[in-house]
């Protein structure tokens, strides 16, 4: 029997591995809008981009992520 801690593992690795598969631009934009709350004027200022193409690359993570989890087409 798996233990809690190696169920949860199994259940975030293909998160882990569908954030990984994205451009290192890409997920830092996701991980400051969605993961710590930043808005996307902030994540714009954070990481001397315009709103715009903060809003464009959190767009295109974001549906990235969800279509390697929906297909499990996981690296």
């Amino acid at each position: 029997k798996d233990s809690l801690e190696e169920r949860m593992e199994a259940r975030l690795q293909p998160l882990q591995q569908a954030l990984t598969a994205l451009s290192t631009s890409d997920r830092a934009v996701l991980m400051l809008r969605d993961g710590e709350g930043l808005s996307s004027k902030e994540v714009a200022k954070a990481l001397d981009l315009t709103d715009g193409a903060v809003r464009t690359r959190l767009h295109r993570a974001r549906r990235a992520v969800r279509r390697s989890l929906d297909q499990g087409d996981v690296r």
